[in-house]
């Protein structure tokens, strides 16, 4: 008879590490060992370096343990790349997977940031984004080791200030009034305090007019608008196109498709949708765009979308029924039930047939089960309701580039990353 599969990490041998061999950052003030922890009490997680070992994951379980005068810990110590997904799955908060991060990197467990999002199924992009977390001041990174509620995506603004007086500030002010990775991107533009909540956040949101990318001429690739709704990632090592990106010929075939039938008047399904339900015939552009921009919305407000009370956050912003179900999709897949995901997703598709970010988590979904035809069938009917948004490109550019598909795959990686960096010289099209 087969025996039963053992969880993988219950195979790697917890280590006896002293603790004065343990180097990891101060707790900050106001932490305890006698609030309550969490049990059963999980095992640091370390990693060694120079007959020393660095603190990683977990920092409550060794505070506790030093605390109470203990001379040793039993300890995960991180050797190879086998024990990363183990290790990452540990994480608590943005400051301990960006410390986790910067030591695979430093003592060359992982050799470089692509093979780490490699590993971890994450964009390389992705990688630069957590490690700019060890950016921030040191006052703030103690407190963020007791804090689980707040993303990197949340402490991007922070980042990039340069006074570290008004990051501190920011930071109590996101503490005190749980404000929104939008609401504090607002926040420390304005570096004024945030307006009272007239509207609800997806009402701000949606309030703000919808860009539109005009159709360009015949053989030039589309510019891409600037949108408040935009957070491009700081990736230092995404190099900017050194030409215009070829036009992909599958792109290229579907938007012909489109431009034919609309000239034809024989492919009208979304309008006839539009005037079966009664509302007003806008062009598909228009409403494919709105509704990718009020999708990206309700997941700025909502979060992560893995604690309980999402779907009340939601129903207060006004989502839809429809809207509902893709939300719920996207909480199944950020909890890693891929395959839930993508049925729920599937049902979400049938519901609303014109949203882009449906049919990119569905691509997502299907990337991380590795099922990559799948994937890109579905990232590329993203691509079509919406084709300049970074995030699409990216997702594509993975999946083509794990079915050895380079050059593909490297024009959506410079289409991309021209977009994320519009800013960049152009070379002039042929």
């Amino acid at each position: 008879m087969q025996k039963a599969v053992e969880p993988l990490s219950e195979h790697i041998p917890l280590e006896e590490v002293k603790i004065e061999e343990i180097d990891s950052l101060d707790p900050p003030e106001g932490w305890s060992p006698e609030s309550p922890g969490v049990e059963p009490v999980p095992p640091p997680i370390l990693i060694e370096e120079e007959g020393r070992f660095s603190l990683l994951i977990n920092h409550d379980s060794f505070w506790r343990a030093r605390a109470a005068g203990m001379l040793s810990i039993r300890a995960m110590v991180v050797r190879n790349p086998i024990h990363v997904p183990i290790a990452h799955k540990s994480v608590k908060n943005s400051l301990e997977e960006a410390l986790l991060f910067d030591g695979l990197l430093r003592m060359s467990i992982v050799p470089n940031r692509s093979r780490l999002a490699e590993l971890l199924n994450f964009s390389r992009a992705r990688i630069t984004q957590v490690l700019n977390v060890l950016k921030l001041p040191l006052q703030i990174r103690r407190e963020l080791l007791i804090t689980e509620n707040i993303s990197e995506f949340h402490l991007r603004p922070l980042i990039k200030m340069d006074d570290e007086k008004r990051q501190l500030a920011s930071f109590r002010k996101l503490i005190a009034d749980g404000l929104t990775g939008r609401q504090m991107a607002l926040f420390a533009a304005s570096g004024e305090e945030p307006v009272e909540e007239a509207q609800t956040d997806l009402e701000r949101i949606m309030s703000e007019p919808v860009l539109v990318t005009p159709e360009p001429p015949s053989g030039e690739a589309p510019r891409k608008p600037v949108s408040a709704m935009e957070t491009p990632p700081e990736d230092e090592e995404v190099a900017a196109p050194a030409s215009a990106p070829e036009a992909d010929p599958a792109a290229g075939e579907h938007a012909a498709k489109k431009t034919q039938g609309q000239q034809e008047k024989t492919r009208q399904p979304r309008s006839a949708q539009r005037a079966d339900s009664g509302k007003e015939d806008t062009p598909p552009s228009t409403a494919e765009r709105a509704l990718f921009m009020r999708a990206k919305g309700l997941l700025d407000i909502l979060g992560t979308l893995r604690d309980k009370g999402w779907e009340e956050k939601a129903a207060r912003n006004g989502a839809t029924r429809e809207e509902l179900v893709f939300l719920e999709g996207v909480s199944l897949l950020r909890r890693g039930l891929y395959e839930r995901a993508a049925e729920t997703l599937i049902n979400a598709s049938h519901l609303s047939r014109d949203n882009a970010a449906v049919f990119f988590f569905l691509g997502r979904s299907y990337n991380l089960m590795e099922k990559l035809s799948n994937a890109e069938e579905y990232l590329r009917m993203a691509c079509e309701h919406v084709p300049d948004d970074p995030d699409i490109l990216s997702e594509l550019a993975i999946v083509l580039e794990k079915q050895k598909r380079y050059t593909e795959a490297s024009s959506f990686y410079r289409r991309a990353s021209a977009l994320r960096n519009p800013s960049q010289p152009r070379s002039r099209r042929q």
